[in-house]
């Protein structure tokens, strides 16, 4: 990512070549084959953030594209190098460099026995996972400590240096952010706004939130902090530190973003989640029917 490339479009992509392949039942030299041709197919260019433009959603809309083509272009009989990965020209070497370290065996060491999907996490808010400590802090700010954006002298999220690029910097473009796309890369502008209302949804991505003068006001008095003890890649830790008017200073933190395995979202919270999207298209009636049905699954009941 520090050199301009989008997961969203780059891994995306080859983990759709195997899926797709899987799915049309190739044989592993196939398989190896679309994710060379995923390779060849797959871009993803991360500058778009900073200008809140909607090439990072493009990115991973292509990089569904380009595995599924991939896999039936390899189902056809389009031949491709076999070691898409660890060739002097694959993907270990072309976005971080030849001499970047690499853990060979992180692929395969458990293979068939160890199992990550009960890590995979549900976001709590519309943003990117980077921020949602941050955000959570804020929101407990107004929620628990009544603190509201006139009490606010200064706060500043913590936050790792692979960090800063993504979501504080250059504060020129990041501080009032021009659409919703580029609100959920600045921290300034989630602080702020989670600070003032209490909540982050997608309500808080509309215009009139983003030229709300007092959420604009504040984003002005917030700036980061380095985080020495985060646990950055494996977990986006952080938080923020808010200095108040009346000489107070409130601190929160965790090492474990919320949402994670490690601090998982209530059942309740997942749902009220899913009714606030959702009803945005569906009537009240049909969210509550679509919820039962899905809760009837473990049950053995049918959609």
């Amino acid at each position: 990512m520090r050199r301009g490339f989008s997961t969203s479009g780059t891994l995306n992509g080859l983990a759709n070549a195997l899926a797709a392949g899987w799915l049309l039942q190739l044989p592993s030299e196939k398989l190896a084959a679309a994710r060379s041709i995923a390779l060849t197919l797959i871009g993803g260019a991360m500058g778009g953030l900073r200008e809140g433009t909607w090439s990072k959603r493009l990115s991973a809309g292509r990089g569904a594209v380009s595995g599924l083509t991939a896999a039936m272009m390899a189902a056809e009989g389009m031949s491709e190098p076999l070691r898409p990965y660890e060739d002097d020209l694959g993907l270990y070497h072309m976005p971080v460099g030849p001499n970047a370290a690499v853990d060979w065996n992180a692929m395969t060491d458990g293979l068939g026995e160890r199992w990550v999907f009960d890590r995979v996490a549900i976001k709590a808010f519309p943003l990117v996972y980077h921020a949602h400590d941050i955000v959570d802090g804020a929101i407990r700010l107004h929620c628990e400590d009544g603190v509201r954006p006139e009490d606010v002298e200064s706060s500043a999220a913590l936050v790792t240096e692979h960090q800063v690029p993504l979501l504080c910097q250059p504060k020129s473009q990041r501080c009032h952010p021009l659409n919703d796309y580029a609100s959920i890369f600045s921290v300034y502008y989630l602080i702020a706004t989670a600070l003032a209302r209490g909540r982050m949804t997608l309500d808080e991505r509309e215009s009139d939130v983003l030229q709300d003068l007092v959420i604009r006001d504040l984003c002005d008095r917030i700036g980061y902090e380095i985080d020495p003890e985060s646990l950055f890649p494996e977990y986006f830790s952080g938080g923020l530190v808010a200095k108040l008017c009346d000489g107070r200073t409130i601190r929160y933190y965790d090492r474990h973003y919320f949402s994670s395995d490690k601090r998982p979202m209530p059942p309740d919270m997942i749902v009220e989640k899913f009714r606030n999207n959702a009803g945005r298209i569906f009537g009240e009636d049909r969210v509550d029917a679509i919820i039962a049905a899905v809760m009837a699954l473990r049950g053995g009941g049918s959609l």
